[in-house]
């Protein structure tokens, strides 16, 4: 776990709040607030739900496809007897449960039989006991042993299990754009994606009106490292050229992007070019490091108090960090002279001063800014409230000539 929680700990306060979101949409609670304990409520599809929270974190790692040609076929040919119509979360609850109803002795062979891989289902196993554990111990539930949900006939329990992979994955919905060629229009981002080529929905040859997604991959043809290298109507590019340029001292320097063919390409005189590529690589590196980072800041349900239980959201719906305390996981930043901060310095500048991950940067983009606003800066987001707490140590602190004010966000659903 990359945050300052233990990892049991964190783990069980995860898994806690993500049951919570997930199950709570199977009932109709309209008298009861969102923040009652699990315990309140009978489970409808627990040993599915459980099951479903431990396989997400692993599914691209379930189904093993190596060797030649012939054997990447046959793979592909095995993983057809497990897809489900409804999609690929369903196909990976349709392994997991041939596989729990094994014999242990026969779960390594069968997993080699169909190219499934076998350390991968044992983690997933380990994590659905540990869920168990938890939700006995600080609950008094007990998970059925038995499942409601059969991949092999539709029910209810399929329409049931949608809504609990919709709420928990609310953010990730697209929607089919009418055209094979542009494919999937993300709802959020307006962005054009495709299924991937593995996805079960392809082998049913199905193209539903709305899809819930898990994560986006980045291919050669839609490279969302190269667009953050360019920014917003070539924003970030422009700023890279005019540091190349004053680092080699030459105002002949040029750099091209090429998102579609995933391309850069770099002109500068001979003797300038290893310093070139070099600022270049390193802000490639960069932005590959904060893609890895980049969360969600969400809101998993209104407590009664001031502050409500946050979770930072990562790919696939990670969870990289929660906080149940009023511990601040955000910072405003203001400073005097706006205009003049270069803006990967100043967050590589809090990176190594905190000791802490980014994960989030959210930049003020005021127009006809109030006067308390003009020298706002932005707002960035740490992985832990330690980062964040050391952030608001360095207000006062210099930088670009002038003092930076950092204080703890109060933008944050009233977290302060």
């Amino acid at each position: 776990m990359r945050n300052s929680v233990a990892p049991c700990h964190f783990f069980n306060l995860v898994v806690k709040n993500l049951l919570i979101v997930s199950f709570i949409l199977l009932f109709d609670y309209h008298s009861l607030p969102c923040i009652v304990s699990l315990g309140c409520f009978q489970l409808a599809l627990g040993r599915e739900g459980v099951a479903l929270a431990a396989m997400m974190p692993n599914a691209s790692n379930i189904f093993c496809r190596f060797g030649n040609e012939g054997d990447k076929q046959r793979s592909d040919c095995l993983k057809v007897q497990f897809c489900h119509s409804d999609g690929d979360l369903f196909t990976l609850l349709s392994v997991y449960k041939e596989w729990e109803a094994l014999p242990q002795e026969r779960r390594n062979k069968w997993c080699w039989e169909n190219s499934i891989n076998a350390k991968s289902m044992r983690r997933c196993q380990d994590t659905v006991f540990e869920l168990e554990s938890f939700l006995e111990r600080e609950h008094g539930f007990v998970v059925p042993s038995y499942w409601r949900w059969d991949p092999h006939t539709p029910s209810v329990h399929d329409k049931n299990m949608k809504k609990v992979i919709l709420a928990s994955l609310s953010e990730n919905v697209a929607m089919f754009s009418g055209r094979n060629q542009l494919g999937y229009e993300v709802a959020e981002t307006g962005q054009h994606v495709q299924l991937h080529p593995s996805s079960s929905l392809l082998v049913f040859a199905q193209k539903p009106s709305w899809v819930v997604f898990g994560d986006l991959l980045s291919v050669s043809n839609v490279c969302i490292l190269l667009k953050r290298f360019c920014g917003k109507s070539n924003s970030n590019l422009l700023g890279h050229v005019s540091r190349i340029r004053k680092a080699c001292l030459d105002e002949r320097i040029f750099v091209e992007v090429n998102v579609d063919e995933n391309l850069i390409q770099l002109y500068a005189a001979s003797h300038d070019m290893n310093t070139a590529t070099m600022l270049v690589s390193d802000v490639l590196e960069y932005e590959k490091k904060r893609l890895r980072t980049e969360c969600m800041e969400k809101c998993l349900y209104h407590g009664s108090g001031s502050a409500s239980p946050m979770a930072l959201f990562g790919s696939g719906a990670e969870i990289k960090h929660l906080e149940l305390e009023k511990h601040s996981l955000s910072v405003d930043v203001y400073h005097s002279n706006i205009n003049a901060i270069d803006d990967k310095e100043l967050l590589m500048f809090f990176e190594k001063i905190t000791s802490g991950s980014i994960c989030a940067v959210y930049k003020f983009q005021g127009m006809g800014k109030d006067p308390p606003d003009r020298e706002k800066w932005g707002k960035i987001t740490f992985l832990s409230p330690d980062a964040a707490k050391r952030a608001v140590e360095l207000d006062g602190d210099e930088f670009c000539g002038s003092n930076l004010k950092i204080l703890p966000s109060q933008s944050a659903n009233g977290r302060g």
